[in-house]
Formats: structure tokens, sequence, C-alpha cells
């Protein structure tokens, strides 16, 4: 059900849990050096229990900042980070939001996983950072140039406490495969990224990517790489690798026929 994202699966009833909306809510913005960074602050960060966690990297940072009505909207980034995680908290009050921002900020510096901070607690501020995430994909999707973003691996199913080494292990293997610096845009704290490549490179380089796999034993961590590729690539002669045994040619005709 969760791997095929509903398509295997038919809802005919539902019953619903109504809540009520929060009566505040506030933002913590945390700053990092890397990815690697980022993700290595993920469970503690989740440990935290944020009601939201997005993940936005120095590519659609910079992107965003190139375009000066956007630009004036960062004031919650300080200097260059290479990624920043955007933590919202809901609370009856706006003290009760602020301890626990401040409990994340003092459990992240106590552990040296992260030293800077931006606060955003009123709406507007609020209003610009999450405008400033939704611009930020927008820009990267309407690039110009010969490169082009490609949603390269998607819903990455990998168990927070692993994420870091998913993420160390996927850099390396950018870097080992392609000539310029690789260029990855994470879209939220799961590890998705968008590759800067020209759509020649994505056969080639998803073999290296799941050869790595196999022999690495990433996969035991319960990493996956979904069929989330480009147009010109066709990534079910890779499906039987990774399905461990599934038989996929049933799961195929299964989804075919919903469709």
């Amino acid at each position: 059900m969760a791997g095929s994202e509903g398509t295997l699966a038919v809802l005919t009833e539902a019953t619903l849990n109504l809540v009520e909306l929060p009566k505040q809510k506030g933002l913590c913005i945390v700053h990092f050096q890397s990815l690697v960074a980022a993700a290595e602050a993920t469970p503690a960060i989740l440990d935290c229990q944020p009601s939201a966690v997005e993940l936005l990297d120095a590519l659609l940072i910079d992107l965003t900042r190139s375009v000066p009505g956007y630009a004036a909207k960062l004031t919650f980034i300080e200097g260059h980070p290479a990624a920043v995680q955007i933590v919202e908290f809901y609370g009856e009050t706006e003290a009760e939001v602020l301890s626990k921002i401040e409990q994340l900020e003092a459990r992240l510096r106590s552990n040296n996983l992260a030293q800077t901070f931006v606060r955003a607690l009123t709406p507007k501020q609020q209003a610009d950072v999450w405008g400033i995430r939704t611009v930020g994909l927008g820009l990267l999707a309407s690039m110009r140039g010969d490169a082009k973003p490609t949603t390269f691996m998607e819903d990455v199913a990998v168990p927070v406490e692993h994420l870091a080494t998913w993420v160390r292990a996927t850099e390396r293997i950018f870097a080992a495969h392609f000539k310029q610096t690789p260029q990855i845009a994470v879209a939220d704290h799961s590890g998705q990224p968008s590759r800067l490549q020209h759509g020649g490179y994505a056969q080639l380089f998803a073999r290296h990517l799941i050869d790595h796999i196999r022999h690495a034993g990433m996969g035991r961590d319960g990493g996956e790489v979904v069929a989330g590729m480009h147009q010109r690539f066709d990534p079910r002669q890779f499906l039987a690798e990774l399905a461990s045994g599934m038989e996929v040619g049933k799961i195929l005709d299964l989804k075919t026929a919903f469709f």
C-alpha cells in the first residue's frame, strides 16, 4: 500500500478524527555546513516532536537569492549554509512554542550537531520561509541551459538513524561518476535529491548506484531506489534486482490494470 503510493488498493470507506487547528506556530531554521550534517541531526530533531521538518539545500537557497524580489525575504538565512532544516512546532500558547524551540536548540548545541539558529515566530516571518521553499522548487524546475533538474530518487525509504550514512554514500557516488561537482537539491528531510544532469547520464548512473547498494549492503538499511527517473529511462529493468525475489511481473500487471 505505502510502496505503491495507494495505487494497489481501493478505499471504500474512511472515518476521520478531526482535531482543532493549532493556536500558535513557530519555526526554527537550523543551519548546517553540509547535507550530511543535516542528516545526522535529523534523529535528534525528530525526538523533539516537531509538527514538520523540511530541508533546503544551498542550491535552492542560491536560486532564490539570485532573484531580487525573493532575496529580500531570505532574512532567515545567515551566511551561506550548505543546508538548513526548517523545523515547525505547534502549541496552545506562544510561550509553549518558544519553549519547544529552545529545547531543540539546546539539544542540538549540546550534542554539537548545530550552532546557528534563526527563529520565525510571526505569521509574516513564517509565510516568508514557506514561500521561499515553494518558490525555490519552482525556480529549480525552470532553470535554463542544457542541464535540467531530474527527479532521480523519489520517496527514498531509509530509516532515519541511517539517513546520514545514505546521504554520505550517495554524495560519494555522485562525486565518483560525474566530472563536475554534483548539485543536489533535497526537497525535504527524507533526503529526496534532484540531480542537475544531462538526460543521457540517468541510466548509467542508475547502474552505478544499484551496484553500490548491492555490494555495500545499503539495502539492509532499508534503502530503496524508486522509479522516479528521467523520461528516457525505463527503471523496470532494475526492479527485479531491488525487489529481493518479489514477483515483479505480477506487480507490474496489477498496476497496469489500474491505469
